[in-house]
C-alpha cells in the first residue's frame, strides 16, 4: 500500500489507521516511502474530531486480527497522540487474546444477555481498558467522547477489575451487592479475563444465578401487613433476598418465618 500524494496523511490522519487495518485484514504491507511520512502526520491526530478518531478505533475493535492492528498502532507511535493514557502492551495483548472467543460466548453465555449487534466494539474497549484508573478513564473521555453507557461500563469494570482479588471471599448477598450498580457488559469483561477459579466462579454464579434471586415477599405483602411504605420496605426485601442467597432461608415457609422476625422490629 501506499499513499497517492506526500500530504496524504496530513490532510487526513485517519488514513494512517484504514492503512493500518486494511493492511493486516488483507495481508499487505506499507511501502517504505509510506511509512516514512507518518512522523510529520503525528502531530495532526490531535485536530481529529473525537467522533472521527473514536470510530476508526472502533471499526478496529470489530476486526478479527484486532490484537495486531494495534499492536502495529502501537509500535508506530499512533496511540498516544491520540491520548497520553492509550497504549497496547503485552498485557493488554493477553486480555484480548480470546476477544472473539469471548463475543461468541457471549453469543451462547447461560445469562442470556439482550444485545445489539452494533455494539460489537464494547467489549474490545472494556478488556482495552481495564486497568486504567478512574482518573485515566475520565480523561480519555474527553478526548474521545464515548456513550454514556460505554463510559458507564469502563468506569465499573475499572473499578471491578482493581478490587478483583477481594471477591472470592465474599458470600453471595456480598458479592450482589457489590455487584448490583454495575453494567452487565462490565461484569462479563472482568469476569473473562479473571485467572483465580474461586473469583471466576463467583462471577459466573452472579450472572447465571444470583443476580436473578429475589425473595417472594414483596412490597405489596408489606403494605398488606400494614407496614407504612417508605425505605424500610427495601431494607426487608433486601435482608430477604440475602438470606436467600446465602442459604439463611430454602422456603416460602422459612421466609415467611425471617419476614415475621423483621416485622417486630417496625412495631
Amino acid at each position: 500500500m501506499r499513499v497517492i500524494h506526500p500530504k496524504s496523511f496530513i490532510d487526513d490522519p485517519t488514513r494512517m489507521y484504514r492503512a493500518i487495518r486494511y493492511g493486516v485484514r488483507y495481508g499487505f504491507q506499507i511501502i517504505q516511502d509510506t511509512l516514512a511520512l507518518i512522523p510529520d502526520a503525528r502531530i495532526f491526530i490531535e485536530k481529529l474530531s473525537a467522533q472521527r478518531i473514536r470510530h476508526e478505533l472502533e471499526l478496529i475493535l470489530e476486526e478479527e486480527n484486532a490484537i495486531s492492528m494495534l499492536e502495529w498502532l502501537n509500535e508506530l507511535d499512533l496511540l498516544k497522540p491520540i491520548h497520553p493514557v492509550l497504549s497496547f502492551d503485552e498485557s493488554a495483548s493477553s486480555r484480548m487474546a480470546n476477544l472473539h472467543k469471548f463475543r461468541d460466548l457471549q453469543r451462547i453465555s447461560p445469562w442470556n444477555i439482550d444485545r445489539w449487534d452494533g455494539n460489537k466494539h464494547v467489549l474490545g474497549w472494556l478488556l482495552w481498558l481495564l486497568p486504567l484508573s478512574h482518573h485515566e478513564i475520565g480523561a480519555l473521555n474527553l478526548r474521545l467522547q464515548f456513550t454514556a453507557d460505554l463510559l458507564g461500563s469502563l468506569f465499573a469494570a475499572s473499578w471491578i477489575f482493581a478490587d478483583l482479588s477481594t471477591f472470592a471471599s465474599l458470600k453471595p448477598s456480598q458479592c450482589v451487592e457489590r455487584l448490583g450498580p454495575y453494567s452487565l457488559d462490565a461484569i462479563e469483561a472482568v469476569y473473562f479475563v479473571a485467572r483465580d477459579e474461586k473469583t471466576r466462579e463467583v462471577f459466573f454464579k452472579y450472572l447465571s444465578e444470583w443476580r436473578h434471586v429475589k425473595p417472594h415477599i414483596t412490597g405489596d405483602d408489606l403494605k398488606e401487613r400494614g407496614l407504612e411504605p417508605g425505605p424500610k420496605y427495601a431494607k426487608i426485601l433486601r435482608r430477604l433476598r440475602a438470606a436467600w442467597l446465602d442459604g439463611e432461608v430454602k422456603t416460602k415457609e422459612e421466609e415467611m418465618k425471617l419476614l415475621e422476625d423483621l416485622l417486630k422490629d417496625y412495631k
